[in-house]
Parts: C-alpha cells; structure tokens; sequence
C-alpha cells in the first residue's frame, strides 16, 4: 500500500481579478488541471517504511507530470499493487494525475479516505456544500489525536513560484504524515472520530490488503539490500 499526495505548480484563480498576487500564475478554474500542473509529490511505502519526496523536473518530449506519473507507477509495482491512497483523491489528485497525458497512471480509482468518511457519516460520494463540509485533513486529523496541517494548498502553489520549494515540500509531507497516521487508526480500530462532534464514531472499511503475503516479501528483500 502507498499513500501520495501531490502539491500544484498554479493556483486556481479568484473569483475577483483583483484579488490575485502580482507575479504569480494562476489556473482558470477547477476544470484547468492542465493549467495546475504538478509540483511536487510526497509518497510514503508500507513495503520500506519510508517518505519520497519528488519534485518536477523537465523530460524532453513530456510535460511536466511526467518525473511524479514514474515514480507513483514505479511505487505502485513495487508495492505489489495493493492499494494507492489519498485524500479526496478520487475527486482531484488522481484526476490531475490522469489528465496529464493519454495513458492513465491509476486505472483505478485510489483509495480515497475522505469517501469513506463521507459513507461512515451516511453521506453520498460526492461533496455538497451543505451536507459535506467540516471534513478537512485537518478537521479530521486534529478529532483523531493527530497533529494539523502546516500550511493550506491554496498557499502552496504561491510558495512554489515564489522559488521556497523546500518549504512546499514539507508541507506536502506532513498531510501524507497526517493521512498515514489516520489510516493506521482505521486498520487497527476500523473507525475514526467524527470531526464534527468527536464523541462520534463514525465506521470506516479498512483498505482490503491486496497481495499482502507478496507486499511482506517485497518488504522484506528491500531491507536485505538496504
């Protein structure tokens, strides 16, 4: 199992044009995924235990999705193809990652938390403003014992341009942090606190362990050679 997250180059652009910074680019909406592009990308690996952070480099012939799309494919193959995991993934990170070129990287769907915890409160896949809010990662992470959010991924986007990536970088890593530290909750409790009234619980169907045999061999070799 690998849990990712990805950071944008571009941010979506106010709906007040004066309301954007001078010097920075921005997206023209939700839709412009190309326009987003990709930063940067945090993954962390069950089968080594271990963080990857990667940053956008340019590949002759490819845009610039490209470095990030190899190394989720690569982790995903190494990982036995278990199970990509996100948050509100479903809904943005692996459609920004399968807009990128012809092939999709995910011919499925991740594994997406926050759906679950939608279906955990009752609620339908899908965000609707008025029954579907108060489930940010740091709403949820901070009902559950977990340390927030450094930062928001509106701000993101404004610190990569302005040349602090390093600092983006962090960021991107702490909400995979944050995420494997509620996925670990789940596998060991099946359950989460509603972040909306902690007193809740709300039921959450563990990621089914695909391969989980061939996942622990593979972890196993890599800490032989490593």
């Amino acid at each position: 199992m690998i849990i990712y997250d990805l950071e944008t180059i571009r941010p979506v652009a106010p709906k007040n044009p004066a309301d954007r910074i001078p010097g920075i680019e921005y997206a023209e909406g939700w839709h412009d995924l190309a326009g987003m592009g990709i930063a940067c990308a945090v993954i962390y690996c069950y089968a080594s235990n271990r963080y990857f952070r990667y940053q956008i480099e340019p590949v002759q012939g490819h845009g610039d999705w490209y470095l990030v799309r190899k190394k989720i494919v690569w982790h995903a193959q190494y990982d036995n193809h278990s199970i990509v995991v996100g948050f509100n993934s479903n809904a943005f990170d692996d459609q920004l990652l399968n807009k990128a070129e012809s092939d999709p990287v995910l011919y499925r769907p991740s594994w997406d938390l926050l759906q679950h915890i939608w279906a955990g409160a009752g609620l339908g896949p899908n965000y609707n403003k008025e029954t579907h809010s108060g489930f940010s990662l740091d709403a949820v992470a901070r009902a559950n014992g977990l340390t927030g959010k450094t930062g928001t991924g509106e701000q993101a986007p404004v610190l990569w341009q302005r040349g602090q990536h390093l600092q983006v970088l962090e960021h991107c890593e702490q909400d995979v942090r944050i995420l494997k530290g509620l996925i670990d909750i789940v596998l060991a409790f099946g359950e989460l606190a509603d972040p909306r009234d902690p007193s809740q619980k709300l039921k959450i169907a563990a990621p089914a362990l695909e391969n989980l045999r061939a996942a622990h061999k593979a972890a196993l070799a890599y800490r032989k050679r490593h």
